[in-house]
């Protein structure tokens, strides 16, 4: 019975270890998906970020060209009416370069930052076990009995088993008691036998 009751803790401390590893894993999963999830957020911001300063610059470059290309033409015409055409062209491009970099310029500098969940901060702080340990000292009902009733009889013995004592009864379904007397001489042979 003993080394049954060691093999039983021994399979129950087994199971709690696995139980704790298989709750380990799950919390492992679920910050894994937080953190795919979160990463794929924070790709798609830089990414568009990033984008933004690439159109800026393209438009930039696209524009300065565009102003190059109107000096060339004012420059290279001695005509006075094409260099004022030029003149008054170059005037509104670099009316809307202006107002562009300006935009730019107020816009500001891209930046992105990363805030700490405090919930999680306590949430962590509040953590101390997995799970609570309890010992327990069960008693299994196939090794414990209980009296479901019990009746009193009177038993009335003849004068020839006056030496004997009762040792055992039985009552049988009918309802017919069973006893077994034992003489009491029984009882003395063995005493002498232990001596």
């Amino acid at each position: 019975m003993e080394e049954l009751n060691k093999k039983s803790l021994q399979c129950t401390r087994d199971a709690i270890i696995e139980e704790r590893k298989q709750t380990k894993q799950k919390i492992v999963e679920t910050l894994d998906k937080i953190d795919k999830i979160e990463i794929q957020e924070l790709n798609k911001k830089v990414d568009k970020l990033i984008d933004g300063l690439s159109n800026d610059a393209r438009r930039l470059k696209k524009e300065k060209q565009e102003l190059i290309n109107l000096l060339e033409t004012s420059q290279n015409n001695a005509d006075d009416s094409a260099a004022f055409v030029a003149y008054t062209k170059c005037k509104k491009k670099v009316s809307i370069v202006e107002t562009f970099c300006d935009a730019v310029v107020k816009r500001g500098q891209y930046t992105v930052e990363f805030h700490v969940n405090h919930e999680l901060e306590a949430f962590r702080n509040s953590v101390r076990s997995l799970g609570k340990l309890e010992e327990k000292v069960m008693q299994h009902s196939e090794h414990v009995f209980k009296v479901i009733s019990f009746k009193k009889n009177v038993i009335k013995l003849p004068k020839n088993m006056r030496g004997h004592s009762l040792f055992n009864m039985l009552e049988l379904p009918n309802g017919t008691i069973v006893a077994l007397f034992i003489s009491k001489s029984c009882f003395d042979n063995d005493e002498k036998r232990k001596k």
